[in-house]
């Protein structure tokens, strides 16, 4: 490489950061590719920044699914972290195991939901 170190460490602390995996990422690949000047290094710091602000948003839409409330217009009570959490009184089957028992715990729970609603229906 033909470049600067310095140059190139402040070009990509200025777009990057200096503490990350995008900034270590964007090194691997400038030394990769062998770039002669800066502007062949703005393709490659583009390529790692957009492909870590995606990474971002695809954890933070995980995240905020798991704590959204299923239902319409999101007015129901339960959300998808509180299908996978065990309630207190189940008990554990060694029969099921692996994905079973987690499209189990799925079933038991809508079900439950579904009597209590119904429970609650028909008393009013």
């Amino acid at each position: 490489m033909k470049l600067n170190e310095t140059e190139v460490n402040n070009y990509l602390q200025s777009l990057l950061g200096r503490d990350g995996d995008s900034f270590q990422q964007a090194w691997v690949d400038i030394l990769e590719a062998d770039p002669q000047t800066l502007e062949e290094i703005t393709p490659i710091v583009r390529r790692v920044r957009n492909k870590a602000i995606k990474q971002y948003w695809n954890k933070r839409s995980k995240e905020v699914s798991l704590y959204k409330p299923i239902g319409k217009n999101g007015d129901e009570k339960f959300t998808v972290e509180s299908i996978l959490v065990s309630p207190t009184n189940e008990t554990t089957e060694e029969s099921d195991n692996g994905n079973h028992g987690l499209y189990k715990k799925i079933v038991d729970f809508l079900m439950g939901e579904y009597f209590t609603v119904k429970e609650t229906r028909t008393f009013s």
